[in-house]
C-alpha cells in the first residue's frame, strides 16, 4: 500500500468522523467510518451526538456486520433515541437530493449573482462536457503544474470566476507527487489519472487542488461530502463537483484504481458528465443554494 493511500485514507477517516457535525449519520457514512478504523465507541459517541438518518434496516446491519461492526454496537443501534426527528431528517433530504425543479433565475445579469425562487421547466442547454473529454483522448504526453488549478488559498477567487462563468467547482485531491512528471491520459496510475481529470474538465469546470494533508476544516462540506464519498474508495485522485458558491454538492467522480486506464476512465467521466449537464439544466447559473436559502431541489 504506498504512501500517497495511507495518507489519503487517514485523511478520510479524521473527514468522515466529522462530516456534516450537525447532520444526522447515514449508513453510507456509518459503513465508511467501520472500513477506515473507527472503533465501535468514537461511532457509538458520534451517533449519539448527531443520530442515524433513519432505522438501519436488517440488509444494512448485516453489511456493517461483514465491515467489523461488533454485536454490541449494532444493538446499540437499534435504540429509537438514536434515530433523527422527523424534521431533522426532512432537512437532510432537502439538502442532499437530487434537484428537482429549477429554484433560479437564468437570465439575470447582475454582478453578484443570486438565485431567486423560479418554478420553471429545465433550461435547454448545449453540452458543456463532451468536447473536453473527448480532447483530452489525443492529447500528448506532459506534465501537471500546480499553476493548473486554483489553490484553496485562493478560494474566494475561484468562488468568483465560478459564479461569473456559470460553472460548477471542481475539487481534486491530489498529492504533490503526481506533479511535474510528463504522463499520458491513457495510462494507468495517480499521475495519468491527474492529467485526465485537469484535461477533460478544464474549461467546464473551475478547478481547485486540494492537497490529500489538508485539513478538514478548511473544506466546505459539499466537498468533504464528495472527497468522502463510497464511490471514491479511498482512491486519489477523485473529484467532488459542486455548485458555484460550493454549497451544494453535484457528483463525486472517482479514478478508479492503480490499473484503472485512461478508456475507462472516459466511461466513468461521461457519467459524470451526464449528472453535471442534467443539473446544471435546471440550475444553469450553476448556483444550487440561494444566498440565505436551503439547497434548491429539481
Amino acid at each position: 500500500m504506498n504512501r500517497t493511500f495511507l495518507l489519503f485514507l487517514a485523511l478520510c477517516l479524521g473527514l468522515a468522523s466529522s462530516l456534516h457535525a450537525t447532520e444526522p449519520v447515514t449508513f453510507e457514512e456509518l459503513s465508511l467510518m467501520l472500513r477506515t478504523g473507527g472503533s465501535p465507541q468514537e461511532i457509538l459517541n458520534d451517533v449519539a451526538r448527531r443520530k442515524l438518518l433513519q432505522p438501519l434496516t436488517s440488509g444494512q446491519q448485516e453489511t456493517l456486520r461483514e465491515n467489523g461492526a461488533p454485536p454490541a454496537l449494532l444493538n446499540a443501534l437499534q435504540a429509537p433515541n438514536l434515530i433523527a426527528s422527523p424534521a431533522d431528517a426532512a432537512a437532510y433530504r432537502a439538502h442532499h437530493q437530487p434537484p428537482r425543479q429549477i429554484i433560479t433565475e437564468p437570465s439575470a445579469p447582475e454582478a453578484g449573482v443570486h438565485a431567486t425562487p423560479a418554478p420553471v421547466q429545465p433550461v435547454l442547454l448545449s453540452d458543456r462536457f463532451m468536447e473536453g473529454i473527448e480532447a483530452a483522448k489525443d492529447l500528448p504526453e506532459q506534465p501537471v503544474r500546480i499553476s493548473d488549478a486554483f489553490s484553496l488559498d485562493q478560494l474566494p477567487e475561484a468562488r468568483a470566476q465560478a459564479q461569473r462563468e456559470r460553472k460548477p467547482m471542481g475539487f481534486i485531491m491530489m498529492a504533490p507527487t503526481m506533479l511535474d512528471k510528463p504522463v499520458s491520459t491513457r495510462a494507468p496510475g495517480s499521475s495519468g489519472a491527474l492529467l485526465h481529470f485537469c484535461q477533460a474538465f478544464k474549461k467546464s469546470l473551475v478547478l481547485v487542488f486540494v492537497p490529500i494533508d489538508t485539513k478538514k476544516e478548511v473544506l466546505p462540506p459539499a466537498v468533504l461530502a464528495g472527497l468522502t464519498a463510497k464511490e471514491m474508495n479511498g482512491v486519489a485522485p477523485c473529484m467532488a463537483v459542486v455548485d458555484a458558491t460550493t454549497s451544494a454538492l453535484v457528483v463525486a467522480v472517482p479514478s478508479g484504481n492503480v490499473k484503472t486506464v485512461g478508456d475507462d476512465r472516459d466511461k466513468v467521466f461521461v457519467t459524470a458528465a451526464s449528472i453535471m449537464q442534467h443539473w446544471l439544466s435546471y440550475h444553469p447559473l450553476a448556483i444550487g443554494v440561494p444566498e440565505g436559502g436551503q439547497a434548491a431541489s429539481r
